[in-house]
C-alpha cells in the first residue's frame, strides 16, 4: 500500500502533481486513508501559505556553510601566497568544485551549497580581474573589463547550476545576466547607460521577476525545487524594481508638487506610501515575503531620508524610522494570512489566481 511519505516522496520528486494528489484524496476509498490524504494535502497547503524555507534544516548545515566559508578564506589566501598564478587559481577552484560534489551533489546539503556557489562564481570573476591586469590587456576600456569579467561569473554560474540544479545558483544566473547586459550596453554607449541606468535595471528587475513567476505558477504550492527557484529570484528582482522606482525621484517630486502645491517632503511620502502599498499588494497576492525584506532597506533609506529633511531633533529622526519599518514588518508580518485572504476576496478569479497558492480561512 501506497503510504502517505511514498505520496510526499512523489510530490517532490515530481512523479505525481499536486492536483493529482488532490484527485488521489478525492477518490479514496479507505475512512482512514481518505484522513491521511486530506493532511497531507492540508499540510502542503499550510507549507504554500509560509513560504517554508527549504535552505536551511538545521544548525549542522549552518555550522558545515561556515566551514565551507572558511574553506574559501583559505583558498583565497593559498592563492595569494602563490602569487595568484594561473595554476593556483585553477587548483583553487578544483578545490570548491570537490567541495560542491560532497557536499551539494552527493550529500545535497543546501546551506553550505550557497555558500560554495558563491565561492565558485566569485572566484572565478576575480581570478578572470586579476589577469585581465596583465600589460597585454590594458588597452581594454573599463566597461570592455567589467563585460569580460561578468561573462567569467555567468559561466561559472551556470555551470554550478547546470551541474547541481542549486536554486540559489539560478539567482545568480540572473544576477550575473543582468551584470552583462549592463556592461555591454555601458561598451556600446556608457552615455546612454548612465542617462537611462533607472529604466535599465528597473527592466532588468521586470525581467528576473517575470522568470520567478514563471517558476511560480509551475508549483502552485511551493513543493518542489520550482518554488525554491523562485524565491532566489524574487529575492534578488525586487531590489531592483525597487531603485527603479525610487531612484533620483527629486524631479519627480517637482513636478508632483508643482501639479498639486505641496511641499517636496510630502510628495516623497505620497511616492514611498503607494509604492509599498502596490508593493505590499503584489507580495500578498503572489505570496513572496521575499519581495518585501530584500526592498526594506532601500525604502528605509528612503524614509530616513524624508524624515531627516523635516529638522526634527538629534536622535528622534532615527527612532521614528526605526519604528515606522518596524511597524510596516510587524503589520506584514502577523497579518499576513488575513490580508491575503482580503485581497483574494477583492479580485476577481482566473486562471492565473489558480496558479498561486490559496489563501484560505
Amino acid at each position: 500500500m501506497v503510504s502517505k511519505s511514498d505520496l510526499e516522496r512523489g510530490v517532490e520528486q515530481g512523479i505525481i502533481s499536486p492536483d493529482q494528489l488532490s484527485k488521489l484524496a478525492s477518490i479514496a476509498s479507505d475512512d482512514e486513508d481518505s484522513a491521511a490524504m486530506q493532511n497531507l494535502q492540508r499540510d502542503m497547503l499550510r507549507e504554500a501559505e509560509d513560504e517554508a524555507p527549504r535552505f536551511i534544516r538545521s544548525f549542522g548545515d549552518l555550522f558545515i556553510a561556515i566551514g565551507a566559508g572558511f574553506l574559501g578564506a583559505g583558498v583565497m589566501s593559498a592563492v595569494s601566497f602563490l602569487g595568484n598564478t594561473i595554476a593556483a587559481q585553477v587548483a583553487g577552484l578544483a578545490l570548491i568544485w570537490m567541495a560542491a560534489e560532497w557536499l551539494t551533489g552527493y550529500l545535497r546539503i543546501s546551506a553550505p551549497s550557497i555558500v560554495l556557489s558563491v565561492l565558485f562564481t566569485g572566484f572565478s570573476a576575480y581570478f578572470m580581474a586579476t589577469a585581465l591586469d596583465a600589460p597585454r590587456w590594458s588597452t581594454l576600456a573599463t566597461y570592455e573589463t567589467f563585460m569580460i569579467v561578468s561573462a567569467a561569473a555567468l559561466v561559472a554560474a551556470g555551470l554550478f547550476f547546470l551541474r547541481f540544479r542549486l536554486p540559489f545558483a539560478l539567482a545568480i544566473v540572473g544576477l550575473t545576466i543582468v551584470g552583462l547586459a549592463f556592461t555591454a550596453i555601458g561598451t556600446i554607449s556608457p552615455d546612454f547607460l548612465l542617462s537611462n541606468f533607472r529604466w535599465i535595471i528597473g527592466l532588468g528587475g521586470l525581467s528576473l521577476f517575470a522568470t520567478a513567476m514563471w517558476f511560480d505558477f509551475k508549483d502552485p504550492l511551493r513543493s518542489s525545487t520550482n518554488s525554491d527557484c523562485g524565491f532566489w529570484l524574487h529575492l534578488i528582482a525586487a531590489p531592483m524594481l525597487t531603485h527603479a522606482v525610487l531612484w533620483d525621484s527629486h524631479p519627480a517630486i517637482t513636478n508632483l508638487q508643482k501639479a498639486f502645491g505641496q511641499t517636496p517632503v510630502v510628495n516623497s511620502w505620497m511616492i514611498i506610501a503607494i509604492f509599498f502599498i502596490l508593493f505590499g499588494i503584489i507580495a500578498l497576492i503572489i505570496n513572496r515575503r521575499a519581495l518585501l525584506v530584500s526592498s526594506l532597506g532601500y525604502v528605509g533609506s528612503v524614509i530616513a531620508y524624508g524624515i531627516w529633511q523635516l529638522n526634527l531633533p538629534s536622535g528622534s529622526a532615527t527612532s521614528i524610522v526605526l519604528l515606522i519599518i518596524a511597524a510596516l514588518i510587524l503589520t506584514f508580518g502577523v497579518g499576513w494570512k488575513p490580508l491575503r485572504r482580503l485581497v483574494f476576496k477583492l479580485l476577481p478569479s482566473g486562471k492565473y489566481l489558480d496558479k498561486l497558492p490559496p489563501a484560505h480561512a
